[in-house]
């Protein structure tokens, strides 16, 4: 029997998902774990969104509804930390839901361990394909904070997300989100398993990501893409000397990094990608000092590092090279059909 004195607190930032956010507040109402306090935080939402979260919170006494003005998900995620007064947090995304077990079952795996992270599998929702449970090889058991960063950092065995996690306050209290920052999980969630103890991973699928178009993550904004590549490539300046194979995967992080932000930085139009000169001559440098070592020491498919090699040399031919060395991999495997990415 859990002690159900143990109050969690959930934090749910809302911005602009009025179609979404009644299906993942009625989730969080029915949670089979009641002892929780919900902290809405309206990010300064223009649609119905801060609307349907007051009529929540009018509804159920567990939910508290704060609106400010529109400073990111990082702002809204850092200011729901210092309001949250429970023993354990969980980040839930309001276009996402989850299932009515999920608390319950992070609480008793975070008791049963006394683990300062509890992290758990999720299912990739498509709008009009198959649902896909991630990750699809997961890290399992208990962890230190070393290894946690290990199977973040190196091929996913833990997902990068904030969400998907249950948290100890005390881990968080020294803990801020990179705020103005798009790809804040890519750059702060390593940090966080980085000081915990315990990080205890259980094969449980608890949470539902929602997969849509208009999400920050499937917005290749010059931001995003600066994001990106300063996210992936800080982590490597902090991680490549902790061990051996931070340094491989960290390096094959910014390769693929590289690869991907910097052709669509070079395609904005005159006066965006003036803005992000900073990042696309950063990318450039990395990319000449690196690339013939990608070919030496990568395990990575020949079509990333060429085009990798690309992106030092040659510039705008890195997408061109690497389009043309996938279309003939598919024609190459043509019986297999399943999705191919970089």
């Amino acid at each position: 029997m859990l002690p159900i004195e143990t109050l969690i607190s959930i934090v749910i930032p809302v911005y602009n998902v009025e179609p979404y956010v009644a299906f993942c507040l009625e989730s969080v109402v029915n949670q089979t774990y009641p002892n929780i306090e919900v902290l809405i935080v309206d990010d300064g939402s223009t649609d119905g969104s801060g609307k349907i979260c007051d009529d929540f919170a009018r509804s159920d006494t567990r939910f508290k509804v704060i609106h400010t003005l529109n400073h990111g998900l990082s702002a809204a995620r850092n200011l729901g930390i210092t309001l949250t007064r429970g023993e354990y947090v969980l980040f839930v995304d309001s276009d996402d839901w989850i299932e009515p077990i999920a608390v319950e079952v992070l609480m008793a795996a975070a008791i049963k361990s006394n683990a300062d992270i509890v992290a758990c599998r999720f299912v990739k929702e498509w709008l009009d394909g198959p649902s896909t449970p991630l990750p699809e090889t997961t890290a399992r058991g208990i962890l230190s904070g070393t290894e946690a960063v290990e199977a973040i950092v190196c091929g996913g065995l833990i997902s990068e997300s904030a969400w998907g996690k249950l948290f100890s306050r005390e881990l968080l209290a020294s803990f801020r989100f990179a705020e103005g920052m798009v790809c804040e999980d890519v750059e702060g969630v390593w940090r966080i398993a980085s000081q915990a103890q315990r990080v205890h991973c259980i094969d449980n699928v608890l949470f539902h990501y929602r997969m849509r178009m208009g999400s920050i993550m499937n917005s290749a904004s010059r931001k995003m893409l600066t994001d990106y590549w300063k996210a992936t490539s800080g982590r490597r300046r902090v991680l490549a000397n902790r061990s051996a194979k931070l340094s491989k995967f960290t390096m094959d992080s910014c390769i693929r990094s590289a690869v991907f932000t910097w052709p669509r930085l070079y395609a904005l139009p005159s006066c965006e990608r003036e803005n992000a000169s900073d990042s696309i001559r950063d990318i450039e440098r990395f990319a000449r000092k690196h690339s013939v070592g990608a070919f030496k020491a990568s395990g990575l498919p020949l079509r990333i590092s060429l085009a990798f090699l690309c992106v030092g040399w040659s510039g705008p031919l890195s997408d061109t090279v690497s389009f043309a060395l996938n279309q003939v991999r598919n024609l190459l495997h043509e019986g297999d059909r399943r999705p191919r990415y970089l």
